[in-house]
């Protein structure tokens, strides 16, 4: 199956709803709940100052982010764009402001409206990368943590469970 292959169908099930389909392919559940929100990255800072202008590298919890994928969101109260560049994750402060300390870990909380379900619904489909049977726990947990960012009134959501099938590459 190639990716979002189940869009087709789903549009024919229910023509009068907008899909969102914000994941990545290749994503394991925890990275796929980090781009959409329902958990949010911790992220590191050398010297642990956020600066006054610009861009600073950031080291995250989980890599997520794909090349040039960007996700506004705040870090410490700072407005700004968190985003990747050959598996580097910076933070771009969205306006300057006085240099800020920041805690050792900090998470940066995602900007809902960067993922606005409003009039969408929200496909979940995670597990299919965490294939050890010991993720499954894990990725209960991480679908569930998605399904609890939603806004109470765009509560419209479908979750798809992993494919069952044999990856001998994967063995």
């Amino acid at each position: 199956l190639s990716d979002h292959s189940y869009q087709p169908f789903l549009r024919e099930l229910l023509p009068d709803r907008n899909i969102y389909v914000g994941a990545l392919s290749g994503k394991k559940s925890g990275q796929i709940a980090r781009l959409q929100g329902g958990i949010a990255p911790m992220l590191t800072i050398a010297d642990n100052i956020i600066p006054a202008s610009g861009s600073v590298v950031v080291t995250v919890d989980v890599p997520f982010l794909n090349n040039y994928l960007q996700i506004s969101g705040q870090l410490y109260g700072v407005r700004g764009v968190l985003s990747a560049v050959d598996n580097v994750h910076y933070f771009t402060r969205s306006q300057a402001g006085v240099a800020v300390e920041i805690d050792v870990v900090t998470p940066f909380v995602q900007s809902i409206t960067d993922t606005d379900y409003a009039f969408r619904t929200a496909v979940i489909w995670a597990g299919n990368n965490d294939f050890e049977a010991a993720y499954r726990p894990e990725v209960d947990n991480n679908v569930q943590r998605m399904v609890d960012y939603l806004r109470p009134q765009d509560k419209r959501f479908i979750v798809i469970g992993m494919a069952i099938a044999d990856y001998p590459e994967r063995h």
